[in-house]
């Protein structure tokens, strides 16, 4: 089964002015906990509960932010044109696990938040961002993209499945990234690529979340299928 690496690395805080990338101070705790690899199902596995805290860290995660993206369809076979729609992330059920780590599910409305960079789960530390991933029966482990990045360099991370060969690549951009909510420094580019060809291409603000993505594949593995662009965001 392929295992499904996701994202991590430095510097954080949360960001109230939805045109201004400056993060100032944080007025909410930073979770510290370090999760465990594999959480098991009939032990520990997280369940529902009601959690109305919010968190800071590498991404801010509280029931009252939101981030609303611009989203570009394409055809799977051809790359041409479809249409945009508007779609707005939240973070709106906690599940928390024995050891008291509260992880977050986010919410898209039109079609998995997985597209836009964020998957099932996630967990966010000041320097890491967790998820979960696909684990073998009764486990399901949560996995980070990779390592934290201080210098222009990458990383590969391969991992083997029923289904092929999986990468992760993490880039530190030393120009800003500019979409509609603002113009922002200090970003990071990852991607994540099957077989060599395709993926996500996701571009993240620590401290804000996730800027901008598109996903490459279709019927050949190199056609633009869909992208998203980060709009506005509010974070208290």
């Amino acid at each position: 089964m392929l295992v499904v690496s996701l994202i991590l690395f430095g510097i954080f805080g949360c960001q109230k002015d939805n045109t201004n990338e400056n993060v100032g101070n944080c007025p909410h705790p930073i979770p510290t906990k370090i999760p465990p690899r594999v959480y098991t199902f009939n032990t520990s596995f997280p369940v529902e509960v009601t959690y109305q805290q919010s968190h800071c860290g590498y991404l801010p995660l509280g029931k009252n932010n939101y981030w609303v993206f611009l989203d570009s369809l394409f055809d799977y076979n051809t790359g041409q044109f479809q249409n945009t729609l508007i779609d707005t992330l939240r973070f709106e059920r906690t599940y928390r696990a024995l050891d008291s780590i509260v992880w977050w599910e986010p919410k898209v409305p039109s079609f998995p938040a997985h597209y836009k960079g964020y998957n099932s789960m996630m967990y966010s530390t000041d320097t890491v961002l967790y998820t979960w991933g696909d684990g073998g029966p009764g486990t399901l482990p949560a996995v980070k993209w990779c390592y934290p990045l201080y210098t222009d360099s990458s990383h590969t991370y391969p991992t083997w499945g029923d289904t092929g060969y999986f990468e992760s690549l993490g880039y530190k951009l030393y120009t800003p990234v500019t979409v509609p909510a603002g113009v922002f420094q200090n970003c990071f580019l990852f991607i994540q690529r099957w077989n060599g060809r395709g993926g996500l291409y996701i571009y993240v603000k620590p401290g804000t979340g996730i800027l901008k993505s598109r996903s490459v594949g279709g019927a050949t593995g190199y056609i633009l299928t869909r992208t998203s662009t980060l709009l506005s965001f509010h974070i208290e």
